[in-house]
């Protein structure tokens, strides 16, 4: 069962979807921004690698991508809090990422959900009682 109760990993993923790609990017950024340091460890380190994932779709290195942050690649990977602001003051300045990044999250590691700040969970909430 899933944290969304008996909606599959699949339906989850899709009303995730849906409610990313609305959301204006602004204030997911800063969402993500102000929550990411409550996030349990394995959480930071699935929203880094989602991150890093999405900047090689769009032909940038894990070190390229650490290197315009300003943070060491080896920080980066150990997703703690203060490294994770940095990486995501660097994703602000590229449209969509963030998006992107979460989307595949929650995709490839579903229990992930369950650690995004509470105005996201409420908003797939929602999106999953309208299917």
């Amino acid at each position: 069962m899933s944290f969304f109760g008996s909606h599959s990993h699949s339906e989850v993923a899709h009303a995730a979807d849906r409610f990313i790609s609305k959301m204006d990017e602004g204030q997911l950024t800063a969402t993500i921004q102000d929550e990411q340091a409550k996030m349990v460890h394995d959480a930071r380190v699935a929203l880094v690698q989602s991150v890093l994932d999405a900047f090689r779709h769009r032909g940038e290195s894990s070190d390229d991508v650490a290197e315009a942050a300003g943070v060491p690649v080896e920080r980066l990977l150990l997703a703690e809090p203060d490294g994770v602001a940095t990486l995501l003051a660097y994703v602000a300045r590229n449209a969509g990422l963030l998006k992107e990044a979460l989307t595949t999250m929650i995709e490839s590691r579903p229990a992930s959900v369950a650690q995004l700040p509470q105005s996201i969970i409420d908003g797939v909430t929602s999106q999953l009682a309208r299917a």
